[in-house]
């Protein structure tokens, strides 16, 4: 951005430059005029200079009298030496064509379309006008004398080839041309002003041949005085800063009193020529003196005195103020009109000199900051960034003292941290409440500030002049933030040549600041990496966990003391290895080229087996995580021996098979000899004993079911598919599980609420296996209910996948959301005193049994409260 910025500030530079060397050539070339020199010479090279420098296809050069008579004319076109124009074709430009429009109405003008202007005449035997062309056409005016002594026009093809800085700069030549011309009008009409106007010629080529501002101010003051043979003479100016007129130079004749002090302040007079450019001539004895002029002789204790406006390019900037204190002196219209023209011809070059003055100031500032940014970007170290950036700020400010001021978090305050200057070591670690202070203002509000009256600024915070011993009158402060985030403030106080700071600082002070807020941020952000690596290894080497880290591949790049002892390698020996060589890689978690595997602050986990060096494997729990290590993407691999678990879940799965098969036989034998005594009841047989027998039965069944449930689990987890599914009407099973839990409806008066939808139909399912999954949660919502409450039983339409949705929800108190997935887990139940007591099978199972034909269950809360189990099963004939 800086190259880019530097570029055009040097193509901006260099186009200045050439305009300017272009104003000064013709300034030379009009010196000569004016010093009497061949004007019929001169005339056509200037009209050659103008339309060189800018780039005119056809460029004209009209002379006229105030009677609009062409009194010479000028024609050049392409690059070829100008020709005097045809007698008949210059009289036809200045009655129909642009040339008469520019003249007679004193108004430059730009043309974007020659072919849509009314005022560009059109020859059928010059094919360049009957096409689009850009013109511009400029009067020679002179201001003083109010009269148009001809016009310059230049036109190149295109549209819109030419904009305004174009007739600005065509306006300033045009207005120097006039200015010439018309000295050498008065030369012709005033023969008796000869020496004035060797005098004025002599003013005129000093002051041209100068850049420098102030030796301009110099020449023009000395000139203007010595030209009028008045006591004293000033240039003023309006200062918007000061809001005051500004004296910038002052010349007194030999033999005259000093002038004491001055302060013209708002004078109303200055400001009426500034607004209407007009000579003004004041006599003291004039009985008819408003009260701004008589103000303004009293304060400069004059006599007489004229006031010239200082006018470049219809600009009024500023008024020459010429006095006599001890005699009046008066000047007629003619003499009137000479100094007036001096003074333009001094404005000019004055305007010149600042654009010169400005535009070299601007190239030494982005040299400045170039400068500034190489410097203060050369480091990553937060101390010596913001050492170099206080020495650019000295360089640049000049001030008696500059601070840079980084925010604290923990205390929303600013720290200042360095500082140069006055009272440096007293106000560093000084810290500033974000409410208080300047910079506080500047940290809360992200938005630079200047004041120049800290007595009357009431954010100004004096505990640093308490410390420092010493005042602060001005300060200028700017943030330094990096995307709307405030990581300090910088500030200078008191400019050691002035009383006040300017915009103009303060907005190069932004600009330091803008520069330096990245590399601050970088410093910041790469200290802080460093810690955390730092703090990262630590607790990495120390972890009781073996740890890995692997680039985005596999290969590995760092282990852990505990790794190594596990593994049972050298360090060296694994720091060559890929972690494919140790374990098992889930597919996908590696990647050669387009690296996703994990998502930032995502950990995967899965189960595998290290092996190691001696091939002795090791059942671990790994947890897989992308980490960043300066620019650097790492892959985290932590390690838990399993070992114990996996020794007693395989215990506990052997136990359970054998208990599932040696229970199976025996309550089977059990169910068929209750079956067979029921049978054989006798009709009057005591009904306590009936009861008992039945109590039996159901109880056996249940206890069937269960192990029907835990030999479906184990089938399931080990991936059999369901091989007896058929189509079933869905309230079949419902009814049937129904009947198996109607005892306790019963016994506890327990309303079930059936919503069926219309479409209702069949399923194609294991139609014991589904009635005991409805079984199972019919009884979960029976046993969290409370006697005469309300269990629902849904079910809905199938859906566009082919699926019926089945939900059976209580009026309990729910399932907690951190339960609802773990509930579906294995041996895993609700962590709470009031929660029913189980072995948590009863819901693996319901999972099991559902996600084997192809759908899903759920569980969210009841319309009522309560929790609500739901599951999809498909439509017959649809296995999904």
């Amino acid at each position: 951005m800086l190259m880019h910025d530097k570029d055009t500030t040097q193509q901006l530079t260099n186009n200045d430059s050439h305009r300017l060397q272009a104003l000064y050539t013709i300034n030379s070339m009009l010196a000569q005029v004016s010093a009497g020199r061949d004007a019929e010479r001169m005339m056509p090279l200037i009209l050659r200079a103008v339309a060189n420098v800018l780039d005119a296809h056809r460029a004209s050069l009209f002379i006229t009298d105030k009677n609009l008579i062409v009194q010479e004319s000028w024609f050049v076109e392409g690059r070829g030496m100008p020709v005097k124009s045809d007698v008949d074709f210059a009289l036809n430009l200045v009655e129909n064509g642009l040339v008469g429009h520019v003249v007679r109405t004193g108004e430059s003008t730009l043309v974007g379309d020659t072919m849509t202007d009314e005022h560009w005449l059109r020859d059928p035997d010059d094919e360049p006008t009957l096409s689009s062309w850009s013109a511009i056409g400029v009067p020679l005016s002179t201001l003083a004398r109010g009269i148009t002594l001809g016009a310059i026009i230049l036109a190149r093809p295109g549209l819109d080839q030419y904009h305004e800085d174009d007739v600005t700069m065509l306006n300033s030549i045009a207005a120097q041309i006039a200015s010439t011309l018309g000295v050498n009008n008065l030369q012709t009409e005033n023969s008796q002003h000869a020496q004035e106007i060797t005098a004025f010629m002599e003013a005129t080529a000093r002051i041209s041949a100068s850049l420098e501002v102030d030796k301009i101010n110099t020449l023009v003051t000395k000139h203007l005085v010595e030209l009028t043979h008045v006591d004293m003479g000033m240039l003023v100016a309006w200062d918007e800063q000061a809001s005051a007129f500004i004296s910038r130079n002052v010349y007194a004749q030999r033999d005259r009193q000093e002038l004491g002090a001055l302060d013209l302040g708002q004078a109303s007079l200055l400001q009426e020529i500034l607004a209407k450019p007009r000579a003004v001539q004041i006599q003291a004895s004039a009985p008819n003196n408003r009260r701004p002029e008589q103000m303004l002789l009293e304060q400069l204790e004059a006599q007489s005195l004229l006031l010239l406006p200082l006018v470049a390019h219809r600009d009024a900037f500023g008024v020459a103020l010429l006095f006599d204190q001890r005699q009046q002196h008066l000047f007629n219209e003619l003499d009137i009109q000479l100094f007036q023209t001096l003074a333009n011809q001094a404005a000019v070059a004055i305007q010149n000199a600042h654009l010169y003055t400005e535009t070299q100031r601007q190239l030494k500032i982005t040299r400045l900051l170039n400068g500034a940014s190489q410097v203060i970007n050369s480091s990553l170290d937060l101390d010596q960034i913001m050492r170099a950036l206080l020495a650019q700020m000295n360089e640049f400010l000049q001030a008696e003292a500059v601070s840079i001021a980084l925010v604290d978090k923990a205390g929303d305050e600013l720290v200042f941290k360095v500082a140069e200057g006055v009272g440096s070591n007293q106000i560093m670690g000084l810290r500033v409440p974000a409410s208080q202070g300047v910079s506080g203002w500047v940290m809360q509000h992200n938005s630079p500030a200047l004041v120049n009256d800290t007595d009357n600024d009431p954010r100004f915070y004096r505990e640093g002049d308490q410390r420092t011993g010493h005042k602060t009158q001005a300060i200028i402060c700017a943030p330094v933030h990096v995307k709307g985030k405030v990581l300090g403030t910088i500030q200078a106080i008191n400019p050691a040549e002035k009383s006040f700071f300017t915009d103009e600082e303060l907005q190069l002070l932004v600009n330091l600041a803008n520069l330096a807020s990245s590399a601050m941020a970088n410093a910041q952000q790469f200290t802080q990496t460093l810690a955390a690596e730092a703090r990262y290894m630590g607790l990495f080497q120390d972890n009781i966990d073996p740890i890995i880290l692997t680039d985005k591949v596999g290969k590995i790049t760092e282990v852990n003391g505990r790794a190594v002892e596990l593994l049972e390698y050298e360090r060296s020996e694994l720091l060559r290895m890929h972690i494919n060589q140790l374990h098992p890689v889930e597919t996908g978690l590696l990647g050669e080229r387009a690296f996703q595997p994990i998502q930032t602050r995502q950990i995967k986990m899965f189960n595998s087996e290290l092996i190691t060096k001696n091939r002795r494997r090791t059942p671990v729990e790994v947890y897989a995580k992308r980490i960043y290590m300066g620019d650097h993407q790492l892959l985290q691999w932590i390690y838990h021996d399993i070992t114990q678990q996996v020794e007693l879940s395989q215990m506990r799965d052997d136990l359970m098979a054998m208990l599932f098969h040696d229970l199976r036989s025996p309550l089977s034998n059990i169910i068929s000899s209750l079956v067979l005594v029921l049978e054989d009841l006798p009709p009057n047989m005591d009904a306590s004993l009936v009861s008992m027998l039945d109590v039996a039965m159901k109880s056996s069944q249940g206890l069937q079911r269960l192990v029907k449930s835990l030999l479906d689990i184990n089938r399931l987890e080990a991936g059999h598919p369901i091989s007896n599914q058929r189509s079933v009407g869905v309230l079949k099973v419902i009814d049937d599980a129904q009947e198996i839990v109607q005892a306790t409806i019963d016994r506890r008066r327990i309303k079930i609420e059936r919503l069926l939808s219309p479409q209702t139909t069949h399923v194609f399912i294991d139609e014991d296996m589904i009635r005991r999954v409805i079984i199972n949660l019919m009884d979960n919502a029976l046993k969290y209910s409370q006697d005469g409450q309300v269990v629902t039983v849904e079910v809905s339409a199938p859906d566009e996948r082919g699926l019926v949705t089945i939900a059976v929800s209580d009026q309990g108190p729910g399932i907690p959301r951190r339960y609802r997935e773990v509930i579906f887990e294995k041996f895993r139940r609700i962590e709470d005193k009031k929660a029913r007591k189980g072995i948590g099978l009863g819901l693996a199972f319901c999972r099991l049994a559902v996600e084997a034909h192809g759908g899903h269950i759920w569980v969210d809360t009841g319309t009522r409260g309560g929790a609500r189990f739901n599951f999809t099963l498909p439509v017959e004939s649809k296995v999904l």
